[in-house]
């Protein structure tokens, strides 16, 4: 079975080629008679050993009279006859190889009448892949690099189309060595989709749970009659990695975390992300906001060394640059999916757009994109966790182009202030350290020797208690948010005490199982310390705050484009307003501001649905809206002078309470 092939395999014995294939002379051939065939094909049995081959060859050439060369032209002309090209000892046929092919312990062999091709080195192709609707076909693919690091991947066949280009490209940067002979590509590819294998597993496009199993990108936890294996189109980077044991990294990171509040934190949200799908809470993010002498990076690399590498110049470490296009965060999402995403500085990501990142990484969906072809692709999802850190609120940094957040966003987004308050910066105590730059120091130091084997444990406790867990954890987040939210506190609240209770929950598992060594209670403390410095922070405990957000947003738009992008709509004057936003009409003693309908759904509601927009400045008797077919419109058709059309048409009262 696939499952148990990559789990219990041992890796193949690497032996590298001591030369390549030699290419007989293009001179005619000589004919080979019979009392020459025994040397030819002695001489032949000496071609791995190239000292020998060579004086095999020189000594047939004295026998018989001629030059080495015509020795090659003989060698190529009985080959020929014989129907077997060289392909070194030692030589091990593979079930279901392709036809034509030969792989054994120096490469895959293309094998042809007259000489034999390495296409590349050893590559097996272990099992066929797809997915639960029988789509998305592949193959799943093993080799070793050059440094005999083992590598897996499950290959979408897509990609040896054409002549393999695309193949070739994604496994030599995978470290699979390819020839450089221009049909070897070709070769390649009719070799991966020309094997047969026995064996049958599951595609999944994401990493995280796939039904009782866990998947990750070089491996899958836990035991399936149908094995799960994670398939890219390009062998994404992998993240997780491991160095050290689990009894080293509890002494040396998760001991330092002890009393520290945000380390407590940040450590027990790598755990969390595995439990999302089995609590039901939704996913979101924490903000760990301060100036650089406060060691919030000492939070990301105790996260990250849960499941890989910390360190600013690892290849593949576990924590990212928020500065990403939408297309590469959707990509780094779902490799991170029932996991923790952990996000470096924000100021790094745009202003413009780091609100609808807040919003997509939460909701756990990318942005529809179509093909070549005009065809939709496939929506990447995840569901995830993730860890922010950064010089600037997401308020301030929104500022800077003159946007400020939603309610949503804020929410999604819990911002943490990187100082406890104990003078210590970061840190509440330092365990022995003589300050705080030496207690950061220890915890870079340690990160780089021990990481990766605290997320693999925790994870293989959680596929023994897999159906235990979910009643436990609705018990244990339910307590802590009837602990610690205020008695008037609503649905916004409580939606993040949910997120604040889950990792509290995570946390005391990874103790309770000895993964962290923390006393019970530890994570718990944290947890709720990290709540109420977010509670305080906010501005309201109930849910008016996105509705006064929406309000804001209209009061603010007409406040700033009022005297610039509106004209009167009862002046003798035709004025010519560059992209104008409406009309101002006098009624009595209020005005009334018309807006076209595109502006007001593309720019006064940017970041809100336009419906609950409507529905807010209804409820304080702020917009004008009519009856139609039993149904109320907000879009309502204004007539002055020639011109009827529908605005949404907003009183200028809205600006009675403008600060």
């Amino acid at each position: 079975m696939v499952g148990d092939e990559l789990a219990h395999s041992e890796p193949y014995t690497h032996i590298e080629p001591t030369q390549q294939v030699e290419l007989a002379t293009q001179q005619e051939t000589e004919s080979v008679n019979a009392s020459e065939t025994e040397t030819l094909a002695a001489i032949d049995a000496l071609k791995s050993d190239s000292a020998q081959y060579a004086a095999a060859k020189a000594s047939a050439a004295a026998q018989w009279g001629i030059s080495v060369k015509a020795v090659n032209a003989k060698l190529k002309a009985w080959r020929k006859t014989e129907k077997r090209p060289y392909i070194p000892e030692p030589y091990q046929q593979v079930d279901g190889v392709a036809h034509g092919f030969v792989v054994n312990d120096i490469g895959v062999w293309f094998n042809a009448d007259d000489e034999a091709l390495r296409v590349c080195s050893r590559l097996d192709v272990l099992a066929w892949t797809r997915d639960d609707k029988s789509e998305s076909w592949g193959r799943l693919l093993r080799w070793q690099d050059g440094d005999k690091h083992p590598h897996h991947w499950a290959m979408p066949i897509e990609l040896s189309y054409g002549i393999g280009v695309e193949l070739a490209k994604s496994l030599s940067m995978q470290g699979l060595e390819i020839s450089p002979a221009r049909k070897a590509l070709q070769k390649l590819a009719d070799y991966v989709v020309g094997c047969k294998p026995a064996a049958r597993a599951r595609c999944v496009s994401k990493t995280g749970w796939c039904r009782d199993v866990y998947v990750l990108p070089q491996q899958t936890l836990g035991d399936s009659d149908d094995r799960a294996i994670y398939q890219s189109a390009d062998g994404a980077a992998n993240p997780y990695s491991s160095k050290g044991t689990l009894s080293e990294w509890r002494k040396q990171v998760a001991a330092l975390c002890v009393g520290n509040s945000r380390c407590v934190l940040a450590v027990s949200m790598a755990f969390a992300g595995v439990l999302l799908p089995l609590a039901g809470v939704e996913g979101g993010g924490v903000h760990i906001v301060g100036s650089s002498s406060t060691g919030k990076s000492t939070t990301t690399k105790a996260a990250a060394s849960v499941y890989g590498q910390s360190h600013e110049g690892a290849e593949n470490k576990y924590w990212h640059s928020w500065r990403a296009t939408d297309n590469g965060l959707e990509g780094i999402a779902s490799l991170h999916n029932h996991s923790l995403l952990i996000l470096d500085e924000l100021r790094q990501t745009p202003a413009k757009t780091v609100g609808e990142a807040v919003y997509m990484l939460a909701n756990g969906e990318g942005k529809n994109r179509a093909n070549r072809n005009g065809a939709s692709k496939p929506v990447k999802s995840w569901q995830l966790l993730y860890l922010s850190n950064g010089e600037l609120t997401l308020e301030a940094h929104m500022a800077t182009v003159g946007m400020r957040p939603h309610e949503g966003q804020e929410v999604r987004f819990a911002k943490i202030e990187a100082n406890a308050g104990a003078g210590l910066g970061i840190f509440e105590q330092l365990n022995g350290y003589a300050d705080g730059a030496a207690l950061s120091d220890a915890f870079k130091a340690a990160t780089t020797r021990q990481y990766g084997t605290a997320g693999i444990e925790f994870i293989r406790y959680c596929i023994v208690h897999y159906h235990s867990l979910k009643d436990e954890l609705q018990h244990r987040i339910n307590g802590f948010v009837d602990r610690n939210i205020p008695a008037d506190a609503q649905g916004q609240v409580q939606r993040v005490a949910q997120r604040f209770g889950l990792i509290a929950a995570a946390g005391e598992y990874a103790s309770q199982w000895g993964i962290t060594g923390w006393q019970q209670g530890e994570a718990t403390q944290a947890a709720q310390v990290c709540f109420k410095n977010w509670l305080d922070n906010r501005s309201s405990h109930g849910d008016n705050q996105e509705k006064e957000s929406m309000l804001e947003a209209v009061r603010s738009f007409i406040l700033r484009h009022s005297a610039s992008r509106f004209s009167l709509a009862d002046s003798a004057k035709d004025e010519k307003i560059l992209n104008q936003a409406g009309w101002i009409r006098h009624s009595g003693k209020v005005m009334d501001y018309l807006i076209i309908p595109d502006v007001f759904r593309q720019e006064v509601c940017a970041g809100f649905e336009v419906n609950a927009v409507c529905r807010a400045l209804d409820e304080e008797g702020l917009i004008y809206s009519t009856i139609e077919d039993s149904k109320k419109r907000y879009s309502v058709k204004q007539s002055f002078g020639s011109m009827r059309t529908r605005f949404y048409t907003i009183p200028s009262t809205i600006l009675d309470n403008a600060a």
